[in-house]
């Protein structure tokens, strides 16, 4: 026979869940309208994480906290054992954001953990690096700067939401450029740097990055591509673009597919100016660091636990 307290017990999860989610959607619809989705979004792609990567951390870390409010109750300010308590909880929530970099970081580092001789860059999936060269078609255009370049990408931002307040959202992206070829010790294979996202974006932004503020007035490269993309007029508005020029160190990873029977990295991919080796060390500590932050979710929560008298 089922006792009382479990039947309390699944009545009060019965409404608790559903109270979770209400709470959730109204938390990320508030977020929507200051435009912190966007706004985060510049900053957790150079970090390499995405929605999903940080998904799952962010629901452990309230689950581990709703569980526990609802076993036992959290001290309350001034209570004995709160100050641990908030600790515990800062850690928890560190932790996710740790675990949400190594978790997004974990494909791509598996994608560049074995680099690929150019020789034999012939089919599959595969990772080279070496130098840049301009290929049959010569160099391109950078749209914004008007430099000549053989890939480049251009990104717009803007303080989105109320008050247009706070950190310059993504507006929009784009990339291009023209196939050129990228060369090692033993021999060159195509790279098609329209088919791969160029991966350039650092904080702080490299020497050679162009950047412009739309507050300052935008030079007619600029206002045209303004015009082209049917982008409004904004004086928050910031146009970034960042190029991957000739003789530079390049890491392409991606498909190699065959076009007009040459086979060319240029599908599923990016661009890197920088050596693969930089790009397995960068994303290899980032693994760790998702390390780190389990161990850190496992500790605040076995600190909650006992701060609490669970155990």
């Amino acid at each position: 026979m089922v006792s009382v307290e479990t039947l309390v017990t699944l009545l009060v999860l019965a409404f608790l869940i559903p109270a979770l989610l209400v709470g959730t959607a109204a938390g990320y619809a508030v977020a929507c309208l200051f435009g912190l989705p966007s706004q985060l979004a510049v900053y957790g792609r150079v970090l390499g994480i995405d929605r999903w990567s940080a998904a799952l951390p962010t629901v452990l870390a309230l689950a581990v906290v709703f569980t526990i409010q609802f076993a036992a109750g959290l001290p309350g300010e001034g209570e004995p054992g709160s100050a641990l308590a908030n600790g515990a909880m800062a850690g928890l929530f560190v932790g996710a954001f740790a675990l949400s970099v190594g978790l997004g970081n974990l494909r791509r580092y598996r994608r560049v953990r074995t680099i690929d001789d150019v020789i034999d860059a012939t089919d599959g999936h595969v990772t080279v690096t070496g130098t840049a060269e301009p290929g049959p078609d010569g160099e391109t255009v950078a749209p914004l700067s008007g430099e000549p370049c053989l890939a480049w990408a251009v990104r717009v931002r803007e303080r989105h939401g109320i008050g247009q307040r706070g950190i310059r959202g993504l507006t929009r992206t784009d990339h291009g450029g023209v196939p050129f070829t990228v060369r090692d010790a033993t021999g060159g294979v195509r790279v098609d740097p329209a088919a791969l996202e160029l991966r350039g974006w650092s904080v702080p932004p490299r020497s050679g990055d162009y950047r412009v503020e739309a507050r300052d007035g935008l030079p007619d490269r600029v206002a045209a591509y303004r015009d082209d993309h049917d982008l409004s007029d904004g004086d928050e508005r910031i146009y970034e673009e960042c190029r991957l020029t000739a003789d530079e160190t390049v890491t392409a990873t991606g498909k190699v597919v065959t076009r007009n029977g040459v086979a060319t990295v240029g599908e599923s991919g990016t661009l890197h100016a920088e050596r693969a080796s930089d790009i397995q060390q960068s994303r290899k500590r980032r693994v760790l660091v998702g390390v780190a932050g389990v161990v850190a979710m496992l500790g605040s929560t076995a600190l909650l636990a006992v701060v609490v008298g669970l155990v």
